[in-house]
C-alpha cells in the first residue's frame, strides 16, 4: 500500500510552477518531520509526455522504491490538469528526487515517436530546473556571500617598501640628531626582516584561499550526493548490496578524498560526469 492510500493529505508550505520548454510544471514545498522535500504533481507530466495515467499510477505502484513514496498533496488544481473541476484538489506526487527515477523508467520504444525527444530532455534537465526554483527556499544559507577584497601582491610589497623607506628615513633622523649606534640599526634591520617574514605567510595565505584545491560549495557537495544517491539506488536495483557504500567507496578511492564535501572545486564537473557516465552505463543495461 502506498503512502497516498492512507488518506493522510499533505499541505505545502510553497507552492512553484516552472516553465519547462512551455509546459507548466508545478512543485511544492512540503515539511516533513522538519525536513523540506519538493513533491511533483504525477498526473501533468504524463500529460505532457503523451503517457497513459492509469499506465503510469500502476506502474509506479509496483515499484518497491516509488510506490512508498507517492503522497496526496493539496494543490490548486485546473480542468487543464485533468481534474474535472478547479480548487485545491489531492493531488498524487513523487517527490523530486525519485521523479528521474520515474522518468529512467519508461519504455520509449513504447512511446509516440513525437514525444520521445521530449522525454530525452526531461530525463536530462528536469530535476535541475525544479531543483533551481526551490534552492533558495530549502538552503538559504547557501548564497554566496561577498567575498572581501584581498589586496594584491604587488601592492602589499608597495606598502612593505613605503613603510620601510619610512623606517630608514626616521632612523637616518634619529642618529643624526642622537649620534646613534651600530646596534641600533642591526636592531632597525631585524625588525624588517619580521615584516617581509609576515609578508610571504599573508600572500601564502592567501594564494591558499583562492586556489583551485578549495573544497566545492555546500550547494555542489548536495548535487554530488543526489548522483551517488541515483547510482547507488541503479547498482541495488541490479542486485548489488548496499550500493551506495560501493559508489562513496568508488568515489573517495578515485579522487583521493575522505568525504564528497571535501571534491576539490577544480574536479567538480570531472565528478559529476563519472558518476553520470555510470549511472547512463548502469541504466542503460537493465530491463524496463
Amino acid at each position: 500500500m502506498s503512502n497516498a492510500d492512507t488518506g493522510d493529505v499533505l499541505t505545502p508550505e510553497e507552492i512553484k510552477t516552472v516553465d519547462f520548454y512551455g509546459d507548466s510544471i508545478t512543485g511544492a514545498l512540503i515539511r516533513i518531520e522538519g525536513e523540506l522535500r519538493i513533491y511533483v504533481p504525477l498526473r501533468p507530466l504524463t500529460r505532457f509526455l503523451g503517457l497513459n495515467w492509469s499506465a503510469q499510477y500502476r506502474r509506479a505502484l509496483r515499484d518497491e522504491i516509488l510506490a512508498p513514496e507517492i503522497r496526496g498533496v493539496a494543490i490548486m488544481a485546473t480542468p487543464e490538469d485533468g481534474n474535472s473541476s478547479g480548487g485545491t484538489q489531492e493531488t498524487l506526487c513523487l517527490p523530486l528526487d525519485l521523479v528521474p527515477g520515474w522518468l529512467f523508467g519508461l519504455t520509449t520504444s513504447k512511446v509516440k515517436e513525437e514525444y520521445r525527444e521530449k522525454i530525452t530532455r526531461y530525463r536530462r534537465e528536469c530535476y535541475r530546473r525544479l531543483w533551481e526554483a526551490f534552492a533558495p527556499s530549502i538552503l538559504p544559507t547557501l548564497a554566496p556571500s561577498p567575498i572581501e577584497r584581498q589586496p594584491s601582491g604587488a601592492q602589499l610589497a608597495y606598502e612593505l617598501a613605503t613603510a620601510v623607506q619610512n623606517l630608514a628615513r626616521e632612523q637616518m633622523d634619529l642618529e643624526q640628531r642622537l649620534g646613534g649606534r651600530i646596534d641600533r640599526m642591526a636592531h632597525w634591520a631585524k625588525g624588517v626582516v619580521a615584516k617581509i617574514d609576515d609578508l610571504d605567510a599573508r600572500v601564502g595565505g592567501l594564494e591558499l584561499h583562492v586556489g583551485p584545491s578549495v573544497p566545492i560549495s555546500e550547494q555542489q557537495a548536495a548535487e554530488v550526493a543526489l548522483a551517488v544517491k541515483n547510482v547507488g539506488r541503479a547498482l541495488s536495483e541490479r542486485g548489488t548490496k548496499p550500493g551506495y557504500s560501493q559508489v562513496y567507496s568508488e568515489l573517495y578511492r578515485r579522487y583521493g578524498i575522505s568525504s564528497y564535501k571535501n571534491v576539490p572545486q577544480n574536479q567538480y564537473d570531472e565528478v559529476l560526469d563519472w558518476l553520470k557516465g555510470w549511472y547512463d552505463e548502469l541504466t542503460s543495461e537493465t530491463p524496463t
